[in-house]
């Protein structure tokens, strides 16, 4: 409901708070950031959630998201971008 969107965009909000002042796990916040972006609320947005995630195969090779960030990449290109 009406909470729960709320709720996802005050998290976003914090989550990108903590991206520009941060540097530290960068990474994982870098991950809520794009699980964030892929939620059904009214902060969804593929587009980002993937540049999330890429910013963390870039970025991060050693990170312990690593894997899971590139499976969602493969994963939003197959079943959301594929024909756009």
């Amino acid at each position: 409901g009406k909470r729960e969107q709320i709720r996802k965009l005050t998290a976003l909000e914090k989550v990108n708070l903590f991206l520009e002042l941060s540097v530290e796990k960068r990474d994982e916040a870098l991950f809520l950031q794009g699980q964030l972006y892929e939620s059904q609320s009214n902060v969804k947005n593929i587009k980002k959630a993937l540049e999330s995630y890429n910013s963390i195969i870039a970025n991060y090779p050693s990170s312990k998201v690593w894997e899971d960030a590139n499976k969602r990449i493969i994963y939003l290109n197959r079943f959301y971008l594929k024909g756009r």
